[in-house]
């Protein structure tokens, strides 16, 4: 009996370690996820600023031929600031995406985010903007939380921002 009263405070100490090392891993995904987002959303800044580049110098925004010429803009005229991984691709492995609306300044650039799914966007100036191409917020803006409704996690730069100053 004196011998587990001594070595009680050791068994503590191991089951504490034991729970602080299972929520470290969940604490570590966040963590990253956040700085992911980051620097997912310089990415799309700078690739913003390109884009509003080649629309100086042409009067038009590049990649609105499809998919497949919006990821050869991307590839020619950026480099990730993270990993070395194809650059039409974010930091989660999904491919960056164009949206487009009626007029050029209705586009926008778009990473969607850490749970890869497309719900409401995070534009960089701070608003949330619906997954329909409006700004606002939209149905998938709510708190986090709240029950069946997932917070707005997409990392997006509207084109009317980057082309503000033009």
């Amino acid at each position: 009996m004196v011998r587990l009263l001594k070595i009680l405070p050791v068994l503590v100490m191991l089951a504490g370690l034991g729970v602080v090392i299972s929520r470290a891993g969940r604490f570590l995904e966040v963590v990253t996820d956040k700085a992911k987002v980051l620097v997912t959303g310089m990415e799309l800044a700078r690739i913003g600023e390109e884009m509003r580049f080649h629309y100086l110098r042409t009067g038009s925004l590049p990649g609105l031929g499809g998919e497949d010429d919006f990821e050869r803009f991307v590839r020619d005229s950026f480099r990730p600031y993270w990993g070395g991984r194809d650059p039409a691709d974010d930091l989660w492995g999904e491919r960056f995406v164009l949206e487009t609306g009626g007029e050029e300044s209705e586009s926008r650039i778009l990473s969607r985010g850490p749970n890869r799914g497309r719900d409401d966007c995070r534009l960089l100036d701070g608003r949330t903007g619906s997954a329909g191409g409006g700004e606002g917020t939209g149905s998938g803006s709510s708190a986090p939380g709240e029950e069946g409704v997932t917070p707005a996690d997409d990392i997006c730069v509207s084109m009317s921002a980057a082309l503000r100053d033009s």
